[in-house]
């Protein structure tokens, strides 16, 4: 009976030792700043969209205030993953600018990627864009891009309709 008493007391004090204290797993989110979490919504995408996960990357941007037409986006994004197989993204964030809930991340980009039809063939490409986002209903969601076509390079349409910027290389 005393050992089954200590095999519990230990048991329980050891499971007490191992949890964290409840507001500890929500401590890293309250302090990152409204721009941080933008930025993370934003490397979330680059992610998805390296990975081919078109309903990841999609979950991340908002149909119905999406500023331009988002069935071509769409359709851009997913002629990207079949045509592309990203080799390597490195991003700068150069500025960030909000206008109340929205976040405006001015960014310059270099990409390299395969071409896996028409031959092949290594691609670079490099450019700046801005990405236009909005918090909704509290997460960041996308509703705008501009500048040199970082997503949807293989489709003309969209490349045609995405606004220029001023610094777009």
């Amino acid at each position: 009976m005393l050992k089954r008493v200590i095999i519990i007391s230990i048991f329980i004090f050891s499971t007490f030792g191992l949890c964290a204290p409840k507001d500890m797993h929500t401590a890293t989110n309250r302090y990152q700043s409204e721009n941080d979490k933008a930025i993370i919504v934003f490397r979330k995408m680059v992610k998805a969209y390296n990975n081919k996960d078109i309903n990841g990357f999609f979950s991340y941007v908002d149909k119905d205030r999406f500023l331009q037409d988002y069935m071509t986006f769409h359709y851009a994004i997913e002629k990207d993953m079949r045509v592309y197989d990203i080799l390597s993204i490195n991003m700068w964030i150069d500025k960030i600018v909000a206008d109340g809930s929205k976040k405006y991340l001015y960014v310059t980009w270099e990409k390299r990627y395969q071409k896996r039809i028409d031959g092949g063939g290594e691609l670079y490409k490099k450019g700046y864009s801005r990405f236009l986002f909005d918090k909704i209903d509290g997460k960041y969601k996308l509703i705008g891009v501009a500048g040199n076509v970082f997503w949807g390079e293989s489709l003309q349409e969209w490349r045609d309709d995405t606004p220029k910027i001023a610094g777009q290389l």
